[in-house]
């Protein structure tokens, strides 16, 4: 069992990276490259979760990663015409384990009225906190009935495994339920629902990383 965090955040650390003039670019600073806008930068800017997403991407001091963590992802998810509303949060593990979290709708990751610097430290903050859960959880399956927390027993819930085909049905199957229920014409919410299965499928299985690549693919 291992008993250091999978993922931690230093919140000084990453301020201060982000403060600090570019290597790429000296004349500006980490955050304005990124796109950190201390006014803009916030949970109603469409853009918000893709700079999260830069910042994560990017590496920056006081984020640090377990040494079995080889990478932490956010995969972005629109909602309906809407871009970037939510993402889904993978962790690869040495060994070539792929954990994925629930989706996390944009409220999940900052507070309505914070902007800049702070919004995108409670980002990364609440990425940390899923990255953990999700190893925590899959160290526990691992372990098995014989491992121990604390010196005691604990039951850990671990969220089911699907194939892809599977995925795949349900979701179908759940959207031809909804148009048939509302008795959908052939294009508008139908093409809609449609979008929405091809999206969920792509960015679960990384064959698309937006929506443009999920159109592009028909």
């Amino acid at each position: 069992m291992h008993n250091t965090k999978a993922l931690t955040i230093d919140p000084d650390a990453v301020r201060a990276w982000l403060r600090r003039p570019s290597n790429e670019h000296p004349e500006f600073t980490n955050a304005e490259c990124l796109g950190v806008d201390e006014e803009l930068t916030g949970r109603g800017d469409e853009g918000f979760l893709p700079t999260v997403d830069e910042v994560l991407t990017a590496e920056p001091d006081g984020v640090h990663r377990r040494a079995d963590v080889t990478r932490v992802d956010l995969w972005l998810i629109p909602d309906g015409e809407v871009l970037y509303q939510g993402a889904l949060i993978t962790v690869d593990l040495a060994g070539g384990v792929r954990l994925a979290s629930l989706h996390q709708d944009v409220k999940d990751f900052t507070d309505r009225d914070q902007r800049g610097e702070a919004a995108i430290l409670t980002a990364l903050e609440h990425i940390a906190a899923q990255v953990c859960l999700l190893a925590d959880r899959y160290q526990a399956e691992a372990d098995g009935p014989s491992g121990s927390q604390s010196g005691a027993s604990a039951t850990v819930t671990t969220p089911g495994t699907f194939s892809e085909e599977a995925v795949q049905t349900a979701a179908n199957q759940a959207a031809d339920d909804i148009l048939d229920a509302v008795d959908a014409d052939d294009t508008g919410v139908r093409d809609a629902l449609n979008l929405l299965v091809n999206a969920t499928l792509g960015y679960l299985t990384g064959q698309a990383q937006d929506l443009a690549e999920v159109v592009a693919q028909g």
